[in-house]
């Protein structure tokens, strides 16, 4: 008798359980949730970085609608388009937010302070050299007891000023034994934090001797996804290399590339990736401009 009294009791309070929750899900609250925010029409030139990744703000609704609200992980998304260089201040209440759809919620605003302070620095861009790296000092005589050409020896990065400054050269993966052997070989380069673009992804390192000649291909398109129009729209490269594989380029298996990002002028410069051991020694014209 004891365990049936003692399975209605469980019963009993599971139920309870079970209708407050429902209860509480089908009633109006109103609180404070910490919501991700994220910023909109920030200027092209300046670079934020935020003090806070989320800001309390007072929301009302059902629970059920809160409850989904947080399964969602909606971004609050506030206006930057007035923050400058420096330390600086932005209103909260110049906000946005989609909900997901079905959710029916009210936001009333921030439940704290009405600011936030953020730190904005400009969008630069710095030309630096490549720093090679090696496996151990085996290696690293080695190599400097050869001639090798490397392709390219400087390289654009491209990020906030309070990083780049800091960023004196960008170094290559480890260059072992093996690699040496070879005598042709690209080295991929790697970037000192997340923030910073490079203008190329890897340089090619090559040995100095009489099997490399030189060649000039004319006609090479510029490609790119900005939709737009750039003047001149085809590019001249010098490239070195062994004659077997020089012989095998052609223009139109050729892609010229531009920077992300342009230059205090307004042109952008220009790449050209080439396959296998080959190193590219001039581009005319090294820049160019988007046609009027």
């Amino acid at each position: 008798m004891r365990r049936e009294y003692l399975g209605l009791k469980i019963f009993a309070v599971a139920l309870a359980f079970l209708l407050w929750i429902q209860a509480n899900l089908m009633s109006e609250h109103r609180t404070v949730l910490n919501l991700p925010v994220q910023f909109r029409n920030a200027p092209k030139d300046v670079s934020i970085k935020q003090q806070q990744e989320k800001i309390p703000y007072l929301v009302e609704g059902r629970g059920i609608e809160i409850l989904r609200f947080l399964i969602s992980k909606t971004r609050i998304t506030i206006d930057a388009s007035k923050i400058k260089p420096g330390t600086d201040i932005l209103a909260l209440d110049d906000y946005r937010i989609d909900l997901p759809v079905g959710i029916d919620l009210k936001l009333i605003g921030p439940a704290t302070g009405k600011e936030i302070a953020i730190e904005a620095d400009s969008y630069e861009q710095k030309q630096v050299p490549v720093e090679l790296s090696f496996s151990d000092n085996y290696t690293r005589r080695e190599y400097l007891a050869k001639r090798y050409l490397i392709q390219p020896e400087t390289l654009d990065i491209y990020g906030a000023g309070r990083i780049l400054r800091n960023v004196q050269s960008i170094k290559t993966e480890e260059i072992t034994r093996d690699l040496l052997s070879r005598g042709r070989f690209s080295l991929s380069l790697i970037s000192p934090q997340p923030e910073v673009s490079m203008s190329v992804k890897a340089i090619k390192i090559s040995l100095l001797n009489d099997k490399n000649v030189n060649r000039v291909i004319s006609g090479i398109a510029i490609e790119s996804n900005m939709g737009k129009n750039f003047f001149p729209g085809e590019v001249t490269i010098k490239v070195s290399g062994p004659s077997e594989a020089l012989a095998a380029l052609d223009a139109n298996t050729l892609k010229a590339e531009l920077a992300p990002a342009p230059e205090s002028d307004g042109s952008y410069k220009v790449s050209v990736s080439l396959p296998g051991d080959l190193s590219l020694e001039d581009i005319t014209p090294s820049q160019v401009r988007i046609r009027p």
